[in-house]
């Protein structure tokens, strides 16, 4: 399968710190988000939904929950880049072998 992964950066990252927050909360859009005390499995789940309709897997190796803050423009994927940049995060493309699974219509039947 065809993936992008999240990988982090070495070096600064302004707009990722590590979270105090015991809860996790925040806002996104497809051209950023504002978010506290998250994962990076959730970061990548967001970006997978909200913004790429695209598969994104965590592989930052980063545990724990962040803050972190960023925005983009929309539908723009060098400005998207930049925007998890400063989050301290890229992502790349990469082919994963990934379990899926297939939700098949079933055929209608007269219950009697």
């Amino acid at each position: 399968e065809d993936v992008l992964v999240l990988r982090a950066l070495e070096g600064e990252a302004p707009g990722r710190a590590p979270s105090v927050s015991t809860e996790s909360r925040g806002m996104a859009t497809p051209s950023g988000f504002d978010l506290t005390g998250v994962s990076m499995t959730k970061v990548a789940r967001l970006l997978s939904s909200m913004v790429l309709e695209r598969l994104v897997l965590d592989e930052t190796g980063l545990r724990g929950a962040y803050d972190l803050r960023a925005s983009w423009v929309a539908g723009d994927l060098d400005s998207l880049r930049d925007g998890l940049a400063r989050c301290g995060l890229t992502l790349e493309p990469a082919r994963r072998e990934v379990e899926m699974v297939l939700v098949a219509p079933v055929e209608s039947a007269e219950i009697r």
